[in-house]
């Protein structure tokens, strides 16, 4: 039986599959609301659908995200739907959408950051060699 722990990072991977292909710019105006309304959706979609598979076409429709759209993303997706902890996956959505989204906005900013630094270095690097 999979821990919680090992199941809270399949649901941000499954969730961070659906956020990498939202369409940022249709949400601009309202970014600042963003996280909040992205685990909305995750509490109603997780609240009305029956399965995974469900769950995940009534987030992506609300979202305005087309995960099928990147191959990465589509993979973890129908590897989420097919395994056998599934269904406990879809519960944990139901219960504890905010730590997840949590956890995703997390590791969105630490990549953020990362990618930052190694913008610098390469910037400063290009400077040097001038």
């Amino acid at each position: 039986m999979m821990e919680r722990t090992d199941l809270r990072a399949k649901a941000v991977n499954l969730i961070g599959a659906i956020w990498s292909t939202v369409d940022h710019e249709s949400w601009a105006k309202q970014r600042l609301e963003i996280w909040r309304i992205f685990q909305e959706n995750i509490e109603a979609s997780a609240s009305t659908t029956p399965d995974l598979a469900r769950f995940i076409n009534s987030l992506s429709s609300a979202m305005r995200s087309t995960p099928a759209s990147r191959e990465a993303s589509a993979v973890a997706i129908a590897e989420c739907v097919a395994a056998e902890w599934a269904g406990r996956l879809l519960d944990l959505m139901r219960d504890e959408s905010a730590t997840v989204v949590a956890m995703l906005r997390v590791r969105q900013q630490e990549a953020k950051e990362a990618r930052e630094v190694y913008e610098s270095r390469v910037n400063s690097d290009r400077v040097e060699a001038c």
